[in-house]
C-alpha cells in the first residue's frame, strides 16, 4: 500500500512538472510567433517600397537570405507572407496575435486563394502542420503571375514553374528539394514506384525494407546505363582531391574530397576507388599541383570474367546476382593488383558494410572459399569451394582394333575354298 502511494506521488510530481514546462513552452513560442509577424510586417513594408533590391541581389528571398540567416524554404515562406499581408488578413492577424505559427501561415501564403482566407485561418490552429498542407491541396491553385497580361489573363496560362535544387549538407549528404506540375509529379511518382519494386525484386530474400532513396539511386543508375558505352560502373567518374599534406583522418591513407564537394571518410574514399573511374588532383598547401590520368580500375573484359565465375554478391547470407560492384580483396591502395585471384563480387549495399569495417573477408576469390567474420569475431559464414567440372569418366578395360582385312578362319570354315 504504501509503494503504491509513493508511486503515485511521484507520478503527481512528473505531472505537475510537465504541465510547468508545457506552459513554459507555450509563453515562449507565442512569443516566437509575435516576434515573427513582426518580422513580417517589416518586410512587407520593404517588399512594397523596393528597398530589397541592393546591389548584388538577385530576388526578394535572396534578400531575405541574406538579411535574416535563414534558409532559402524559408525565406520563401516569409517572402510569401509579407507580398500577401494585404491579401489575407484573417490569416495576417492571427499570425499578429501570436495564434498561428509560421509554418502554418506560410502554408496559406503559398497555396490559399484570397476567397478561403477566413476559412483557413480559422481552421489551421486545429491541425497540425503535414494535416494543414494536405487540406489544402484540395484548394484551386493560384493564378501564375506570368500569365496576367494588361488585356486579362490568357486562355492557355504558362505552366506553373518546375524547379529542382541540391547541395551538400552540413553532414556531407546531398540533400534538396523539387517541385513539378502535378502531370510531371505523377510521371515522376509512377517511375520512382517501379524502381523501388524493381529493386525489391531483385534483392529476393535481402530486399528487407527498400526505401525511397533506394528508387531514386536505381532511377539514376537505369538512366546513366542507357547512355553508357560500357558496363555499368563505366559512367562513374569520380573527381577527387588528395592532399599531399600528412593526412588528418588517421586511416593512413591520403586525405581526399569530392570536387566541389565535402570531405571523404577513408571508408567511403576507399569504397568508390575499389570499383569505379577516378580522376585524381593532387593538391598541396591548397593548390593543385598536378593531375592524374582517369584510371578505370576494373576493364569490361575483367568485370565480365569475374561476374561469370562469382555469379552474383559472394556474401553467404546474400543472393543478389545483378547490380554488383567488383571489389578488390587487398585494395589498390594497398598494392592490391587487378587481377581475378584479388577481385570479387559485392552487392552495394554488402561492399559499403565491407569498406565501413562491419566484416572481414577471408580466402581465395578464385577457389571461391571465403570466410566472412563480423567486426567482433564471430564467423558469419563460410562459403564452399567452387565446384569444378566432373571428372572424366575411366578408359574402357578393352580398346576398339579396326579390321586388319586379312583373311582368317575363326568360324572354323575355309575361306579360301571356292
Amino acid at each position: 500500500m504504501f509503494d503504491k502511494l509513493r508511486c503515485m506521488v511521484v507520478v503527481s510530481r512528473f505531472e505537475q512538472r510537465q504541465e510547468e514546462l508545457v506552459a513554459e513552452l507555450a509563453s515562449a513560442t507565442s512569443s516566437m510567433h509575435l516576434a515573427t509577424a513582426r518580422v513580417v510586417e517589416v518586410l512587407a513594408t520593404v517588399l512594397a517600397e523596393g528597398a530589397w533590391a541592393c546591389p548584388g541581389i538577385k530576388t526578394r528571398e535572396h534578400f531575405v537570405m541574406w538579411q535574416l540567416g535563414v534558409s532559402r524554404q524559408r525565406a520563401e515562406g516569409l517572402v510569401a507572407l509579407a507580398s500577401r499581408r494585404a491579401e489575407l488578413p484573417a490569416t495576417s492577424a492571427r499570425l499578429d496575435a501570436g495564434a498561428l505559427s509560421e509554418d502554418h501561415a506560410a502554408a496559406i501564403a503559398r497555396r490559399a486563394p484570397a476567397s478561403h482566407d477566413a476559412r483557413c485561418a480559422e481552421q489551421a490552429p486545429m491541425l497540425t502542420h503535414p494535416q494543414l498542407t494536405r487540406a489544402l491541396r484540395l484548394l484551386p491553385p493560384l493564378p501564375d503571375p506570368a500569365s496576367d497580361t494588361d488585356d486579362g489573363p490568357v486562355e492557355s496560362p504558362s505552366p506553373r514553374r518546375r524547379q529542382l535544387t541540391f547541395a551538400y549538407d552540413d553532414g556531407g549528404n546531398l540533400s534538396g528539394r523539387f517541385s513539378l506540375p502535378p502531370d510531371e509529379g505523377a510521371l515522376l511518382d509512377a517511375a520512382l514506384r517501379r524502381h523501388r519494386q524493381e529493386v525489391f525484386d531483385d534483392a529476393g530474400n535481402d530486399a528487407g525494407h527498400v526505401s525511397w532513396a533506394d528508387a531514386l539511386v536505381h532511377l539514376a543508375a537505369a538512366g546513366l546505363a542507357i547512355t553508357a558505352d560500357g558496363p555499368e560502373r563505366d559512367r562513374y567518374v569520380v573527381n577527387v582531391h588528395v592532399d599531399a599534406d600528412p593526412d588528418d583522418d588517421g586511416s593512413g591513407g591520403p586525405t581526399t574530397r569530392i570536387h566541389l564537394g565535402p570531405l571523404l571518410d577513408a571508408a567511403t574514399r576507399r569504397l568508390h576507388t575499389c570499383d569505379g573511374t577516378v580522376r585524381a588532383f593532387l593538391r598541396e598547401h591548397g593548390h593543385v599541383v598536378a593531375k592524374g590520368r582517369r584510371r578505370r580500375v576494373v576493364d569490361p573484359v575483367l568485370r565480365t570474367l569475374v561476374e561469370l565465375r562469382d555469379g552474383g554478391c559472394v556474401h553467404p547470407l546474400c543472393t543478389r546476382r545483378r547490380w554488383v560492384d567488383v571489389h578488390h580483396l587487398v585494395h589498390w591502395e594497398d598494392g592490391g593488383p587487378t587481377d581475378p585471384a584479388n577481385l570479387l563480387c559485392l552487392c552495394r549495399e554488402h561492399h559499403r558494410q565491407h569498406h565501413q569495417g562491419e566484416f572481414t573477408i577471408e580466402g581465395s576469390p578464385v577457389t571461391g572459399a571465403l570466410t566472412f567474420r563480423h567486426r567482433y569475431g564471430w564467423l558469419i559464414g563460410a562459403r564452399p569451394p567452387r565446384v569444378g567440372p566432373p571428372d572424366p569418366p575411366p578408359p574402357p578395360s578393352r580398346t576398339w582394333v579396326h579390321p586388319y582385312g586379312a583373311k582368317s578362319n575363326v568360324l572354323g570354315l575355309d575361306w579360301t575354298a571356292a
